[in-house]
């Protein structure tokens, strides 16, 4: 079969991330009037059983913790706010009680997130977005957390293109990557956005900040639910270790990917490819999902 070649990606895309049922190798022996193919077929059925049941236990899991979560957190601002306490040590006890309830409330909320989506419980709505709007609007909404560490925000892109993505997705997907690149950028730095067409109706946009860069041992792993490369530096940092994991998981569910490579001479740059369209083409080029 012949498909026309960015159908034919998006497919082999479909296959390889999300079935994963079969490795499929195809031949042709030209010294013979027949083709020949090769297709070989390995049973994961155990191991996908196993990672469901993974999968409901922490979506389980996370559903019983957010009610009693939810009572401690609002027990500790009754006492500091409604100044039930003055002793310091008691103030100081309960903020604490407070800002790890905080914590917790958004790791709940990211592994509902995570679990809702893998099981395809998260509606999409592909449509065509203006890539420099959605840019803009995550740009305007980490500006100032780059501010108090100077850090310029530079956007690179061509302004006539379209995409064809769900927004509310690719504006998940394009603020967790904004916010790693900060987390992990020096004071007084620059973090780049930036796109390149593809020669099959595909743009690649990129993430690129000047940080120390992920140790290449670690680079198959960063899109894992809670990796963290520096764990001892995650603590002062923030964040649950679920962002990343989140954006891979909604990329395919749209059909497309997402990556990791290091970007030289130091940092990383964090990239996804998605179908586009320009502002001249009047024919939608929404990828297939079924």
């Amino acid at each position: 079969l012949h498909y026309p070649l960015r159908r034919q990606r998006q497919m082999c895309i479909r296959d390889r991330l999300i079935s994963d049922d079969f490795v499929f190798i195809g031949s042709k022996n030209e010294t013979q009037t027949k083709d020949e193919m090769l297709v070989v077929f390995n049973d994961i059925s155990k191991l996908r059983q196993l990672e469901k049941m993974k999968e409901d236990f922490i979506g389980n899991v996370s559903h019983e913790l957010r009610t009693p979560i939810s009572v401690i957190r609002a027990n500790a601002e009754t006492l500091i706010h409604g100044k039930f306490i003055d002793d310091p040590n008691a103030i100081g006890f309960t903020e604490a009680i407070l800002t790890q309830s905080e914590n917790m409330t958004e790791t709940v909320s990211e592994l509902l997130k995570l679990s809702s989506i893998e099981a395809g419980e998260y509606d999409l709505n592909m449509e065509n977005h203006r890539l420099s709007n959605l840019i803009n609007q995550t740009v305007k909404a980490h500006q100032d957390q780059a501010r108090l560490r100077n850090i310029s925000l530079n956007v690179q892109i061509q302004e006539d293109i379209d995409i064809v993505v769900d927004a509310s997705a690719f504006s998940i997907i394009l603020s967790n990557f904004v916010t790693n690149a900060l987390k992990h950028s020096p004071s007084n730095s620059e973090i780049l956005i930036k796109n390149d067409l593809e020669d099959d109706f595909l743009t690649t946009l990129s993430v690129i900040d000047h940080g120390k860069g992920i140790p290449k041992k670690y680079r198959d792993r960063v899109f894992e639910r809670f990796f963290r490369v520096d764990k001892g530096r995650a603590k002062h940092s923030g964040g649950t270790g679920l962002g990343l994991a989140i954006s891979k998981h909604l990329a395919r569910l749209m059909g497309y990917e997402v990556g990791m490579k290091p970007n030289k001479p130091n940092g990383s740059r964090f990239w996804i490819s998605v179908n586009y369209a320009s502002s001249e083409e009047e024919k939608s080029l929404t990828p297939e999902l079924a």
